[in-house]
Order: C-alpha cells, then structure tokens, then sequence
C-alpha cells in the first residue's frame, strides 16, 4: 500500500523542503494536487484544520467514485456544520 500525501504547504517555497523531507523519511507520495491524490486511492483522509473542512471536501468531491471513502477528521465548529445534534 503507498501513502500519497498533499498539502498545500508543498505549493509554498518556504516549507516545501521540510514537508518534502518528512514525506521521503516515511516513504509517502507527495502529489502536486489534491486531485491527484484522489486518484485510485480506496481511503482518502483529510486532516485540514476546521475552517478549511468544507473547502477541501468540495475540492475533492468532483473526483471521488463508487468505492472510495472519504474521511473527515477534523472538528468543525457548529456554526459550520449546522448546529450540535438534537
């Protein structure tokens, strides 16, 4: 099983090298796009912080197909994702 990592940290030139590294040092994947992330994996994790939880689901959303799994593990605060439970 291969691990593919993307973060948009790897799009910013000043921590790009550190993210590179940690990837390499686990044996991951680093992918240049969240899309390509998606692509032909069975489990995709998301792990941003809460105010961008939303967004990254919509980005990946268009990609995903019958068989792959989604998984936000984020806390999302209730004004975000429609209030606590009843």
């Amino acid at each position: 099983m291969k691990i593919k990592v993307y973060d948009r940290v790897l799009e910013d030139g000043t921590e790009r090298e550190g993210k590179l590294s940690h990837c390499r040092a686990l044996d991951f994947q680093s992918i240049d796009s969240a899309a390509q992330a998606v692509a032909g994996a069975i489990i995709v994790i998301s792990t941003v912080t809460a105010d961008h939880s939303l967004n990254a689901a919509g980005q990946v959303a268009p990609q995903l197909g019958p068989g792959q799994y989604y998984l936000d593990i984020n806390s999302v605060a209730p004004s975000k994702n429609g209030g606590p439970p009843n």
